[in-house]
């Protein structure tokens, strides 16, 4: 289960805020780097198993996310691992670029998978999101939230929809992304985006603010006893910069519907 959502605030900004849920026997992700790639800065998170990334931003201000899509069929054979492909996608200068690589990539040996990116021209809220099946490369207007869950799909989907679209009615548009990615449900922890489950729980909370200057990454590593640190780094473009802070309170507990 992964979520992912978006945001552009009355500054200008646009907020993507990725929750990313992965099984409790996986290895904990590296924190954000900046890596110069075909002599592009892009700053990504990294899986040390697959040696990818599931979100990354880069000195344009072009921001890459991918979530698994359960509801696909895996290819036969051996497979490179979806990571990788955000990772040969982060240096792009552009969206068409993007969708240059995507379409010359080899879909045929990657699990199937759901794409959103964003550029410094993206306007509101719909976006167009990339979907890879298994057997074939689709395009689908969406708004935010993506879901991703291989477990209890339709109710987390319909719960994580219903909750931000609560919020959105409530909150200042800056506050809608932070408190719909903390917001956890005691009685029912496998719905709500902060989620836990025996098998697999939330492990991190990544956020790009992207502005007309500036590109900047989150990363906020989750332990069992949730939000415990944080690290803020930021996209330079001649070194990383991580600062410690500590969020401890930062938890939203919400009531089940």
């Amino acid at each position: 289960m992964c979520t992912l959502s978006w945001q552009k605030t009355e500054d200008g900004t646009t907020r993507i805020y990725f929750n990313r849920d992965e099984q409790r026997t996986r290895k904990s992700a590296l924190k954000p780097q900046t890596f110069l790639l075909d002599g592009v800065y892009c700053t990504m998170p990294i899986d040390p198993e697959g040696q990818g990334t599931w979100i990354s931003v880069n000195e344009y201000g072009l921001a890459v996310c991918l979530l698994n899509y359960y509801q696909g069929e895996v290819p036969q054979g051996p497979l490179i691992s979806r990571g990788l492909l955000v990772k040969h996608l982060a240096s792009a200068n552009s969206y068409s670029d993007v969708l240059f690589r995507l379409r010359r990539y080899e879909l045929e040996r990657t699990a199937p998978f759901t794409l959103a990116i964003f550029d410094r021209d993206f306007t509101g809220q719909e976006i167009q999101s990339w979907i890879w099946d298994g057997h074939n490369l689709t395009e689908k207007k969406v708004k935010p939230p993506l879901v991703s869950a291989a477990l209890h799909f339709e109710e987390a989907y319909q719960y994580r929809h219903s909750l931000f679209n609560r919020l959105c009615k409530t909150l200042p548009s800056n506050e809608i992304g932070p408190q719909f990615h903390r917001s956890y449900n005691k009685q029912e922890p496998f719905l709500s985006p902060l989620m836990n489950r025996e098998d697999a729980r939330t492990v991190s909370l990544t956020s790009i603010f992207v502005s007309k200057e500036l590109q900047d990454m989150y990363y906020e590593s989750i332990e069992d006893s949730l939000f415990s640190e944080a690290a803020v780094h930021k996209c330079a473009s001649n070194e990383a910069v991580i600062v410690k802070v500590a969020i401890d309170d930062s938890l939203c507990e919400v009531e089940q519907n």
